[in-house]
């Protein structure tokens, strides 16, 4: 069983039912990419639907809000235990790790920009910017308020109960590099699956940095402070951060 210290008061987190984990990984193989896939690809080509910016963002919306009801219903034990425990928490120890999140993430991001520059005087066609990202500044130059729910809040949600509270949380039963080093890769991989897929590897690598700096400070929170509610909130910030850029960019 996990277990982590506050204070003098520990507390122990309950195990994910071996069932319900099973059916989580059974929706992550299957049912994530299946439904993503017939939602994407199959309702367009129904006859008389007219594809268009506003109907692929629903679509995100309708793919998003079924993989959270599922991982509600399937995580109901564990995200009771989680709300549990942060109520227990003061507000200035969760902040605590939020700041030595972001003083992380900082700091990595600066390392990222500097090894770009470098990387750009002699592969100028290298980019970190991703066919998801340029995604959500076309969203964010259209649908602002559907860009924010989608990227800022369920987005973050939806990416922390998969990545942390199952993925993570399954293989740190076999120790902890084996659970940064999976949930990070999924964490990463699953943002250039664009480029994945249309073979750009060398692309796909340099596009996957930032994502894998980014998922290694949320495994980071998550070892530590054992909480996903913390890692959502991180996420959530980060990612507000981005809206704000795309704000400025666009």
């Amino acid at each position: 069983m996990l277990e982590k210290k506050n204070g003098n008061k520990q507390l122990n987190f309950i195990e994910i039912e071996q069932k319900a984990l099973t059916k989580c990984w059974i929706y992550i193989i299957l049912c994530y990419y299946l439904t993503f896939w017939t939602l994407g690809r199959i309702i367009p080509k129904i006859p008389g639907f007219k594809t268009t910016a506003l109907s692929v963002y629903i679509i995100n919306l309708v793919e998003v809000f079924i993989s959270l009801l599922f991982l509600f219903v399937v995580l109901r034990k564990y995200i009771v235990e989680t709300v549990n425990d942060i109520k227990n928490d003061h507000l200035k120890s969760i902040l605590k790790w939020i700041g030595k999140g972001l003083i992380i993430d900082f700091v990595i991001r600066i390392v990222i920009a500097i090894v770009m520059v470098v990387l750009k005087k002699h592969i100028p066609e290298l980019s970190i910017i991703t066919v998801n990202q340029t995604t959500i500044d076309k969203m964010f130059m259209t649908y602002r308020l559907l860009g924010i729910l989608l990227f800022s809040i369920l987005g973050p949600i939806e990416e922390e109960l998969i990545f942390r509270s199952v993925i993570y949380h399954s293989f740190r039963k076999i120790g902890k590099f084996p659970a940064f080093a999976v949930s990070i890769l999924l964490f990463a991989g699953s943002h250039v699956i664009n480029e994945l897929l249309s073979g750009e590897f060398l692309q796909a690598l340099i596009a996957s940095v930032s994502y894998l700096s980014m998922g290694f400070v949320l495994c980071y929170l998550y070892e530590k402070r054992r909480n996903v509610i913390v890692c959502i909130a991180f996420h959530i910030l980060i990612n507000s951060l981005g809206s704000v850029m795309s704000f400025v960019r666009n």
